[in-house]
């Protein structure tokens, strides 16, 4: 699998560039803050968080294959296919596109609330909340308590006949999914 992101033909790609894997950790140090978030996908586990200095220290730039720092606005997504490689990154926003360009989604968390609530709310050492999945699971994200989805920006480019077709998205953070308005 090899991702190569153009920046002149996905308008919603602001930079992109490589970054080898020895500089990951001091590349994505530059993103810490300004209220943002990460996930990093790992050959050994999964971590999420606050964007701050001391969670990126806890990751093996090793064992990293994927990390985003998103907010709101914008996401910074690295991505490797095997270990020992270099990595693409591209910066994400929708800020300029047209509303037909991309589309927002909201993505259920699997969560199973009685469990959080037997187990007091708790968090980990770095204040994510810890969640347990409906089949038994147990993962952190960087929520209050509220949250029960993620938000989605998924980007669509269009082919030369008009078809439609997903070629990319991004994370905005983690949200209380807002009510379906009813069609009448």
């Amino acid at each position: 699998m090899s991702i190569e992101y153009n920046n002149t033909k996905d308008k919603w790609i602001k930079d992109s560039g490589i970054t080898p894997e020895n500089e990951l950790i001091n590349e994505i140090k530059k993103y810490a803050g300004d209220n943002r978030y990460f996930l990093a996908y790992c050959t050994d586990r999964f971590y999420a968080g606050r964007a701050e200095l001391e969670q990126f220290n806890q990751l093996k730039k090793d064992n990293v294959l994927e990390i985003r720092l998103f907010s709101e606005t914008e996401e910074i997504h690295f991505i490797r296919s095997t270990v020992g490689t270099d990595f693409q990154w591209r910066i994400a926003s929708e800020d300029k596109l047209d509303k037909s360009e991309y589309m927002v989604q909201y993505q259920t968390l699997d969560l199973n609330q009685n469990r959080i609530n037997e187990n007091n709310n708790q968090t980990d050492t770095f204040g994510n909340k810890v969640l347990y999945t409906t089949v038994g699971g147990e993962y952190s994200l960087p929520i209050s308590g509220n949250e029960d989805s993620s938000k989605i920006i998924t980007y669509i480019n269009y082919d030369e006949n008009g078809m439609a077709k997903i070629t990319d998205y991004r994370v905005c953070g983690f949200v209380k999914k807002p009510k379906k308005e009813k069609v009448m």
